[in-house]
């Protein structure tokens, strides 16, 4: 048998009750139409002219009604009669007076007295016209023909408790300010600054974004080696230890990325990505002599993952947002810093495939380095390990590395001396790439294919053709013939 107790119970409706003046026909007539549209629209309202029956005392029934705790609205509509009867205590607002201002003052729920406002003349001040003891409390305008309807509806979500404006939800206490061990990083002001400018369209945004580009390259600084060897302790755990501490610098990068790549609309925005990695070169070029050069004496290892990490994460976000030109862009200007440059005799323009990640700590031959073709390499599983961030998942790393090395295949006359393999084509095995399913629809094509430098499906094939051809043996097998299946070239449908 069903206990009727734990049945659903049905949800009442609202209930207000109306407190108003006897102004004038007109002023009644208003008052009643407002009173009609709250019951049509699902507020039970309490009007004196419907419910005081005659031979009731006016006075009772005005205080059960302010009183009445299923009364969940008082609302007290304010003309200039009004508010004199109200200060001067006479008649029926004058009774309602004694009664609703000894609730409000004596009482600690005050939301339940609701002023509106009826008349649209102002006093001498350019006030509404309310009793004294309403003058402090926020009122609700529907004086106005022009604004009425959103005076209605503000009125309906004050009565059903649903305003427009609600706070977020209460996040946690920056964890710096509980724990003295943990410090907001010196780059948090600047991603602040530029956040606040970007949502707010503000003009100052695309000089923020180098402004925090800057600061960033300037902390990068302290990942030198140096300035982490620990006695005992190998070169490829420094290098490791190093590459640990500097995981905080590379997810506030990530959080800067995401934030210009959905939100930011100006495509000379993107531009301070391509200035930020031409001057990161001074971190990939080392500054030992390289006549005499030994890789346990180079300091900058550390800055050969750090910025291609980087540069990988970049590609990613601008691919995952559909930025298919500031892409392109990227991949396409060749990145110069002249000063480092010649202090490696390397004073000419290098592509993108300078920022290839490898770390000679962990691709030693012999030590850590997968003999099998289809192993992650050393790198690629740090890589791997570190890709830890829900918005830029392991596929998106996975597919912009795949989109890069793509892009050297069919274009080698690019760059003849920075090419870009595939570090995590391990891991691809026989998932389905976002950006080539993406481009089989012929709208996005049109867009993506400036990404790997083709004009069209027959250019595509011409250079796939091209590439196989390269990497043929002596018995005419290519290792690329697989690239054809990855790349869905047949799937494609497009001009």
């Amino acid at each position: 048998m069903t206990n009727d107790l734990t049945a659903t119970q049905p949800v009442l409706p609202p209930k207000v009750f109306i407190s108003y003046s006897w102004t004038s026909n007109e002023h009644a007539a208003w008052v009643l139409s407002l009173a009609t549209r709250l019951v049509k629209t699902g507020v039970e309202t309490i009007l004196d002219r419907w419910h005081l029956k005659t031979g009731q005392d006016k006075y009772k029934f005005m205080e059960q009604m302010v009183s009445d705790p299923t009364v969940t609205k008082v609302l007290m509509v304010c003309d200039r009669q009004y508010a004199e009867k109200a200060n001067g205590r006479k008649g029926g607002v004058g009774d309602e007076t004694q009664i609703v201002s000894s609730e409000i003052y004596g009482k600690t729920d005050q939301t339940k007295f609701l002023p509106l406002i009826a008349d649209p003349a102002r006093d001498e001040d350019g006030n509404p016209y309310k009793p004294q003891y309403l003058k402090a409390r926020i009122h609700i305008d529907l004086s106005n023909p022009l604004t009425y309807e959103q005076g209605f509806e503000d009125l309906l979500r004050d009565i059903l408790g649903n305003p427009v404006n609600t706070p977020p939800p209460l996040g946690k206490l920056p964890s710096f300010l509980l724990d003295d061990t943990e410090k907001p990083l010196p780059t948090a002001y600047m991603l602040n600054m530029f956040r606040n400018a970007l949502l707010s369209s503000k003009p100052t945004v695309r000089g923020l974004a180098d402004d925090y580009l800057n600061k960033l390259l300037q902390e990068l600084e302290q990942f030198n080696l140096k300035h982490w060897e620990q006695p005992g302790s190998s070169w490829e755990e420094n290098i490791r230890k190093c590459l640990e501490v500097a995981l905080p610098y590379r997810d506030d990068y990530i959080e800067f990325l995401l934030l210009l790549t959905q939100y930011g609309t100006d495509p000379r925005l993107f531009t301070a990505l391509h200035r930020f990695f031409s001057k990161a070169i001074r971190f990939i070029f080392s500054s030992v002599n390289n006549a005499s050069y030994d890789s346990e004496q180079d300091t900058y290892e550390p800055y050969r993952f750090l910025i291609p990490e980087l540069f990988l994460y970049t590609i990613a976000a601008l691919l995952k947002n559909d930025h298919y030109e500031a892409t392109a862009d990227m991949l396409s200007r060749p990145y110069y810093d002249g000063e480092a440059m010649q202090l490696n005799s390397r004073n000419f323009p290098a592509s993108y495939g300078l920022f290839q990640p490898y770390l000679e700590a962990l691709e030693r031959p012999g030590k850590n380095h997968p003999l099998r073709l289809n192993i992650p390499s050393p790198t690629a599983k740090l890589l791997m390990q570190r890709a830890t961030c829900s918005d830029l998942s392991k596929l998106d790393i996975i597919d912009a590395d795949y989109v890069l090395y793509i892009r050297h295949l069919l274009n080698p006359e690019d760059d003849n001396r920075f090419s870009w393999s595939k570090t995590l084509g391990s891991y691809i095995n026989n998932i389905s790439l976002p950006f080539f399913v993406h481009a089989q629809s012929k709208s996005v094509f049109a867009q993506a294919k400036a990404v790997i430098n083709v004009q069209n499906k027959a250019d595509l094939l011409q250079k796939f053709e091209r590439a196989v051809a390269y990497s043929q043996d002596l018995h005419g097998r290519s290792p690329l013939v697989i690239e054809r299946d990855r790349m869905q070239i047949d799937a494609l449908d497009m001009l």
